[in-house]
């Protein structure tokens, strides 16, 4: 949808705790000359002292801000009271029912699901401050067609859903073939022919397994337009993942496994999240995450076994 000639500049604030998916957005609404993102908040003080001193229209909000800070509802509820005049719009990977309801309440005129393209943002932004209530419910591409997943894209995004690096999927992918193989012909069979586990999971293997765990990830994000990592592993978690994690995870949990699936030690997990060591550990054990211990095991990659999720 085209803005009207007749709407003046739209000034914005961004209120998000990650500053990969805040640059990732406002890259995506620079584009669009009726609109001037005048600040980016990362917590809820920020956010009311930017509206104290900034002229703003419409607030772009997060659900789950950082545990130091009043959630995106709390936060609402705050503004629509302080500044009745302010539109909001939340924009989240929470996308139960509940959450909608939340934020309707609240006082917010829209939700767009953080996994929609920045054309979707856009055009919300644009029809909210032009009077309509803009909720986004499902998950799905902008032609409204159901995204299907290959089943080995499937048992990938399982995989991420426990944490796991892209080596060590690798890994766990050639440990079921071998496991497989097991099974249709037989333990001595399989080991005559291609020798033990550790024998058929060699180096070479696990890289170009590796490899094309890349491209697997590649052709989800492409049938999901997913534009960001934390918005890839909602989506693992969600509709992959355990069934007593799924809509279940917290923002904080979803961001430790992105940086586990980074390979970033829990000390430094910690300090970035600022949490405790322990509570990484307990989001690890959570989630079934793994350490690359049995990998290193077999045969340890040089360097960073593969290129990072993106």
């Amino acid at each position: 949808m085209c803005p009207e000639k007749s709407i003046e500049v739209i000034k914005l604030l961004l209120i998000e705790d990650d500053w990969r998916l805040r640059d990732s957005l406002l890259q995506g609404l620079a584009c669009e000359s009726k609109l001037k993102c005048v600040a980016a908040a990362n917590d809820g003080m920020q956010a009311l002292s930017y509206l104290r001193t900034h002229p703003i229209d419409l607030v772009i909000m997060d659900y789950a801000l950082n545990k130091h800070s009043l959630w995106g509802v709390e936060l609402t509820r705050k503004i629509c009271e302080q500044f009745p005049t302010i539109k909001i719009m939340f924009w989240s990977a929470h996308i139960r029912e509940v959450d909608f309801d939340q934020a309707e309440e609240a006082g917010a005129s829209g939700y767009v699901p953080k996994d929609r393209p920045d054309k979707d943002v856009i055009d919300a932004i644009y029809r909210i401050m032009q009077g309509e209530k803009i909720w986004m419910h499902k998950v799905q591409s902008i032609d409204g067609k159901d995204k299907k997943l290959t089943p080995m894209e499937e048992i990938v995004m399982e995989l991420l859903a426990e944490g796991k690096q892209n080596a060590q999927i690798a890994f766990s992918l050639l440990e079921m073939e071998y496991g497989n193989m097991i099974e249709d012909h037989g333990i001595d069979y399989t080991i005559s022919n291609y020798g033990t586990q550790r024998d058929f999971i060699d180096q070479e293997k696990l890289k170009s397994r590796t490899r094309t765990v890349e491209r697997h990830f590649d052709n989800i994000r492409e049938k999901f337009n997913t534009r960001n990592r934390n918005d890839l592993f909602r989506l693992a978690v969600d509709k992959y993942g355990k069934l007593e994690n799924r809509r279940d995870a917290s923002e904080n949990e979803i961001k430790a496994l992105m940086l586990l699936h980074e390979g970033k030690k829990a000390t430094e997990i910690a300090k970035e999240l600022n949490i405790q060591e322990y509570e990484v550990e307990n989001i690890r054990r959570k989630f079934d995450s793994e350490s690359l211990s049995d990998l290193n095991n077999h045969s340890e990659p040089s360097g960073r076994a593969s290129k990072e999720f993106f």
